[in-house]
């Protein structure tokens, strides 16, 4: 066939060996296709050349989530708040990695969106004709309004006081009794727990789980062993990147230099455990045989770097990322009128080597000299 001539959808479908419908369904990302025939379809439209006219074929879909009965299979993946690339983590990384598998399975595209600036959001969104948006991250009670105001969402963290969201996040209270569960098992009693982030919304779950944990394990409430900082200033507007490991000796020094310094600490995220690794080596303490560690995320580059490698809970970014999108095509589907809901997604201890049965209480404590 001859460039010149008009390339037909009916033209692809003979190429492909397959009926029109079906390479309508596949040119318009429909899910109930088989690999076998959206892949001979694909192949005919390279052959050919065929392009189709976007215009009318959006205006000819009958979507559920279709507004006005224009589609245009658009899913925004929204960053906000953030003023480095939250795409260069690893948890964020395989957060996207299972949200665009979910949605392509579904014949959706991601748009992604990481920005300080919030203004722009509401007219990207529209602009870009999104039928629906993830939003990830802390996300103020107003932001949440206006954006449900325009389409269907749902947050992956929390959004307290805000708006009928459904929201997907970790649970973190089942990761912390699961962390002190473990030191508890192994005859710790003396257990603290390190953040330097109090207005982290997970971190401060995790701080509250922590208290409600000792007390279920029967350690009761002892704010000598927390070491939690307070935030003044800037700090408390905007997280920076970070190209260093945080120095939390001033944070610990308090924690360790008295005579019931923990046994076991758990730390609020890996990045705080580097922290806390440095910190002992400055001593000639390690972690696992002076004080065992637990992180939370378990980044691989850090859990597997440091020595000893360190035990963490897993960040379920994979199931958070599909159970994302499945509550994102639920509310499409109904078409916005869907109550909103609420999704944990759980957090496997992964164990490696900075853990071990507390020490003999009765012999001396060399973490109890001040270096």
């Amino acid at each position: 066939m001859g460039r010149s001539e008009k390339v037909t959808l009916d033209d692809v479908a003979r190429r492909a060996n397959v009926s029109i419908g079906t390479a309508s369904r596949v040119l318009n990302g429909h899910p109930r296709v088989s690999t076998q025939s959206r892949g001979a379809v694909q192949e005919a439209i390279l052959e050919l050349g065929y392009r189709p006219d976007s215009v009318a074929r959006s205006l000819r879909r009958n979507q559920p989530s279709a507004r006005e009965g224009i589609w245009s299979g658009n899913i925004g993946f929204v960053l906000p708040n953030t003023e480095y690339s939250m795409l260069e983590l690893p948890l964020v990384i395989s957060l996207v990695n299972a949200i665009q598998t979910a949605l392509s399975e579904n014949g959706y595209h991601l748009l992604i969106s990481n920005t300080m600036d919030l203004e722009s959001i509401p007219k990207l969104l529209l602009d870009r004709k999104v039928e629906g948006v993830i939003l990830f991250g802390a996300i103020t009670p107003a932001f949440g309004a206006q954006i449900r105001a325009l389409t269907s969402a749902v947050v992956i963290g929390s959004c307290p006081g805000g708006p009928a969201l459904s929201t997907v996040n970790v649970d973190n209270r089942q990761a912390v009794f699961q962390a002190m569960e473990k030191l508890h098992a192994l005859g710790h009693r003396k257990i603290g727990f390190v953040n330097r982030e109090p207005t982290h919304a997970d971190f401060a779950e995790r701080l509250a789980a922590y208290r409600e944990a000792r007390q279920q394990l029967g350690l009761g409430t002892d704010a000598r062993f927390e070491a939690v900082r307070d935030l003044v200033g800037d700090e408390r507007r905007v997280r920076r990147a970070e190209t260093k490991p945080p120095v939390l000796d001033e944070l610990l020094e308090p924690l360790f230099c008295g005579p019931d310094a923990p046994t076991a600490v758990l730390a609020a995220n890996d990045w705080q455990a580097i922290g806390v690794y440095r910190y002992f080596e400055k001593r000639g303490w390690r972690a696992g045989r002076e004080v065992s560690v637990i992180g939370f995320d378990n980044d691989i580059r850090i859990c597997e770097s440091l020595s000893p490698s360190l035990t963490s809970l897993q960040y379920p970014s994979m199931a958070m990322g599909r159970s994302a999108v499945k509550l994102l095509l639920e509310l499409l589907k109904a078409k916005g009128d869907a109550s909103s809901h609420s999704v944990l997604c759980t957090s496997p201890l992964v164990e490696r080597e900075s853990c071990s049965v507390v020490a003999n209480t009765m012999s001396p404590n060399p973490r109890r000299t001040r270096a």
